[in-house]
């Protein structure tokens, strides 16, 4: 169900008087409530809508184009999980092979790409005593992934239509974001182990993603945050949207060296994600009172924006760099 947001649908379906305020103040402001597996809502003030049960979880898990989420908590979006999934992969090798672009043999090769990729990571949870950073996954966890696994075995591409015969909603709400965030825990399991590995110590849970006024959610790494609830200060909306500026510049960086060839921009981007360390944000003392700089929360943006652009790098071609994390574990083993 659809319908317009009212402060009064708010409160009748349980959002607190913390969350209205905001919805108050910020024009930008949208918020998922989860009760019950059944019982949903995603309020939205840039829509002025709320969203309720099944169209709450799709706003949830399908934000954009770039943004697509396993609907882990309402298996009943699996089959728009997948064609969501199937759509972006028919366009990407459309692109890529032109007139030589074979749409029924991409079908079934999405098909079997993305069940091995569920059996891969169906296998990675397994092995958690290998991965110390994914022992917070629960055997429901497997067990959703191996129901998809499942449905995926059972599906059948309809030949007359050459298309998945799945209800997708209106798309109207998606939004092209100034970012491609990093992927999701699917995602993530398609990546080799070793980069897998080094994205979980470094990266994974360690960025909270916060709304801020004409940038939408951005990325602030977790530690930063931490150490400014440490100082027991909030920041101004004029910090946020310099360190918001800051991440998208820094994300507009292509990281190209000024001796530019390959290797020298492999090296470029393993500097930006390993050997230049982390950046958090820098509190001041005036007269007693703790403060940050709009000027220097927009370094820490550029930063970090550049650290996040270079891991997309490696998602996007992580064959071209595993030789150089094979490298780093040898090293790390020999230390």
């Amino acid at each position: 169900m659809i319908e317009k947001l009212t402060l009064k649908k708010l409160k009748e379906y349980g959002y607190d008087e913390e969350d209205i305020e905001e919805f108050k103040n910020d024009e930008t402001k949208e918020q998922f409530l989860f009760i019950t597996s059944e019982k949903a809502y995603w309020a939205t003030n840039i829509e002025k809508k709320i969203y309720s049960n099944i169209d709450a979880w799709r706003k949830f898990y399908f934000r954009n184009e770039m943004q697509i989420y396993f609907p882990e908590e309402n298996l009943d979006l699996i089959p728009e999980y997948y064609q969501n999934r199937y759509e972006s992969y028919i366009k990407e090798q459309r692109e890529i092979a032109r007139t030589l672009f074979n749409k029924k043999q991409a079908e079934v090769d999405f098909k079997e790409k993305e069940i091995a990729h569920v059996k891969e990571a169906i296998k990675v949870l397994k092995e958690k005593e290998e991965h110390p950073c994914l022992k917070k996954f629960t055997y429901k966890e497997i067990q959703r992934l191996e129901w998809y696994l499942n449905w995926l075995n059972g599906l059948n591409i309809d030949r007359s239509t050459q298309k998945l015969e799945v209800a997708v909603e209106e798309k109207g709400f998606i939004q092209k974001p100034l970012y491609k965030k990093h992927p999701d825990m699917i995602g993530l399991f398609r990546l080799p182990s070793e980069i897998l590995k080094l994205y979980s110590n470094t990266c994974l849970t360690k960025y909270e993603y916060k709304t801020i006024i004409g940038f939408g959610k951005i990325p602030f790494p977790s530690f930063s945050l931490s150490s400014v609830e440490d100082n027991k200060v909030i920041l101004d909306e004029t910090c946020l949207q310099a360190y918001a500026k800051g991440f998208i510049d820094g994300y507009k960086d292509d990281l190209v060296p000024f001796i530019d060839t390959p290797e020298n921009r492999k090296e470029m981007i393993l500097v930006e994600i390993i050997r230049k360390g982390g950046k958090g944000f820098v509190a001041h003392k005036i007269e007693g009172e703790t403060i940050y700089l709009p000027e220097e929360m927009y370094e820490s943006g550029l930063f970090e924006g550049k650290r996040y652009k270079a891991w997309h790098y490696i998602f996007d071609a992580p064959l071209s760099f595993i030789d150089l994390f094979k490298g780093k574990d040898e090293n790390s083993s020999q230390d």
